[in-house]
Formats: C-alpha cells, sequence, structure tokens
C-alpha cells in the first residue's frame, strides 16, 4: 500500500480485525479500530509494532475466536520430513499462545505417538491436537487410541509422499497406508478387506515393504500363505534405509507389518529360504507372489 492515508475501521470482530492486521502488514503507517463495546474503542495501532511484533497483535486478538488453530509462516518445518524435522517440532514456538487466551487452542506437528499427544495437552501446550500426515497413514489412528489398540496404530514415518502431489498434481498416496487415494476409486477401505472367494494358497516369495503388506492383505482375506525370506531378517531394502541418519522412523514400514503378521495364524513364514524356479513349483502354492525388488 502506496497511499498514507489514515484508515478506520468500525467493528472489532473477527473480519475487522483481520483486516486491521492485514492493512498493517501491507504498509499503512497508522489504523484505527473503533468497537462499540469499548473493549477497543478508538484504540489506534500503528504498523511497525503490529508488523514486527506478532505477540502484540495476538494479545489483541486473543479472545475475540472461538478457537486458534496455530501454525508457522515457514510451510517447509511446519510440513518438514522427519529426516529434517521430529514430531511436536512446533511446540516451542507456539507454547507461549495458551499462555494468553483462554479459548481452546489446536496445533499439528506429525503426531504419531499417543504418549507425545498426551502429554501436550497435559503440560497445557494445546487442547486440541491436529493430525494430519498421522490421520492418512491411519484414519482411524483415534478410534484405535480410544479402544486401547496403540499397538495397531500405522504410525506416519514423515516421508512426505503425500505432499508431493501437491507439486506434481498427482493423487495422493501415503508409504504406510496403500488405500489412501483409492477408497472411491477402488473402494479399498484401511481397515476393512473383501473376504477370499476361494480355498487357493498363496506363496510371496520376498519379504520387504512389499511382500509383507501382500502377506498382511492377503492374511487377513483369510488366504493360507507362506512368506519366503531369503535372509534372516524381515523388512528388505528398508532395514537399511532405516539406518541412514534422520531415517529411524522408517522401520515403522517393518514393524506395523511384522506385527499384522503376528496375529495372523494362517501366514507361515520361512527366512532364510532362497528359492529358485523349480523350488518354486516345487512348493506346490496355486498362486506365488514374486516380491523380490530389482534382484
Amino acid at each position: 500500500m502506496r497511499s498514507k492515508a489514515k484508515v478506520v475501521i468500525i467493528g472489532g470482530g473477527v473480519a475487522g480485525c483481520s483486516l486491521l492486521y492485514h492493512l498493517a502488514r501491507r504498509g499503512c503507517t497508522e489504523v484505527t479500530l473503533l468497537e462499540q463495546d469499548e473493549l477497543t474503542s478508538a484504540s489506534t495501532w500503528h504498523a511497525a509494532g503490529l508488523c514486527t511484533q506478532f505477540v502484540s497483535s495476538f494479545n489483541f486478538l486473543k479472545d475475540i475466536p472461538d478457537l486458534w488453530d496455530v501454525t508457522l509462516e515457514d510451510y517447509s518445518f511446519e510440513m518438514g520430513t522427519s529426516r529434517f524435522v521430529k514430531e511436536a517440532s512446533l511446540e516451542s514456538t507456539i507454547s507461549y499462545v495458551k499462555d494468553i487466551t483462554q479459548k481452546p487452542v489446536v496445533s499439528v506437528g506429525r503426531f504419531t505417538t499417543p504418549d507425545t499427544m498426551l502429554r501436550m495437552v497435559k503440560d497445557g501446550v494445546v487442547d486440541l491436537i491436529g493430525c494430519a500426515r498421522p490421520s492418512i497413514a491411519d484414519p482411524f489412528l483415534p478410534n484405535k487410541i480410544n479402544e486401547g489398540r496403540e499397538d495397531e496404530i500405522r504410525e506416519c514415518i514423515g516421508c512426505n509422499i503425500c505432499s508431493t502431489g501437491d507439486q506434481t498434481y498427482n493423487p495422493i498416496r501415503c508409504t504406510q497406508n496403500p488405500t489412501m487415494g483409492e477408497e472411491w476409486r477402488r473402494g479399498w477401505h484401511p481397515e476393512k478387506i473383501a473376504k477370499k472367494r476361494s480355498d487357493r494358497s498363496v506363496l510371496v516369495v520376498g519379504a520387504g515393504p512389499a511382500g509383507l503388506e501382500a502377506a498382511v492383505a492377503l492374511g487377513k482375506r483369510g488366504y493360507d500363505v507362506a512368506l519366503a525370506e531369503a535372509t534372516r531378517e524381515l523388512g528388505g531394502r528398508v532395514l537399511k534405509e532405516a539406518t541412514l541418519p534422520g531415517l529411524a522412523e522408517w522401520i515403522r514400514v517393518v514393524d506395523y507389518r511384522v506385527g499384522q503378521l503376528s496375529r495372523l495364524p494362517n501366514v507361515e513364514t520361512f527366512r532364510e529360504s532362497i528359492l529358485d524356479a523349480e523350488q518354486i513349483l516345487e512348493f506346490g502354492s496355486d498362486h506365488v507372489v514374486l516380491a523380490t525388488g530389482s534382484v
């Protein structure tokens, strides 16, 4: 704004206060807000102070909204990957808000563990937990916490494959939740899966992330599944990826699926079992799933 004219706003509601703030950010030298109940009557706010001290404007607006949804202007930090930004990353930045307002406060921070969510509320940092990426990974996260099934939560790994579609104009995806974005098109449900339509058996060769997911899905459908892995450890490439600096949370891809397999008595796992084509045929399964990656 190039004009140096004074601006008077009549009405100190949400719209009036929002307009006051944005005028100041655009460089208006002086703004006067008039409110009938004299809460802010004839109060003059100078642009310099309002722009450089956000806390000053927050103090002014503190009890006007019904709820505060607090975040950061730096989207790269708010939406940072787990490699560089850890869980509850906004805590130190937003912790002052509850000291100023009496209204409920909600914020985000890639909360993935119920313990961290509970601590944020008990410590008075927020009143409500915002879970975007964690709810993409597991839309039933609140239900599982409420039902005491925390060990069944598909925890977000913070890889940000979900948000990359914003820049590439691709459908949303999720490393942890393969049904994401396919609920309507394919009829996939993140917790429910169609029961088997035959009594045929399945051999899954390779227990990397794809092989583990195939074995879990087939097992939940009720098929008799044999999972063969060439090495002693299940997880494939993720076992190595999770050892790289900052990528420890990626091991959740393996942990969740191994945990699910332990609940499926119809899935049998064979470790240290290298199979060639002849041995696969000798195994005698009706169907074979090759999940050996690029090897």
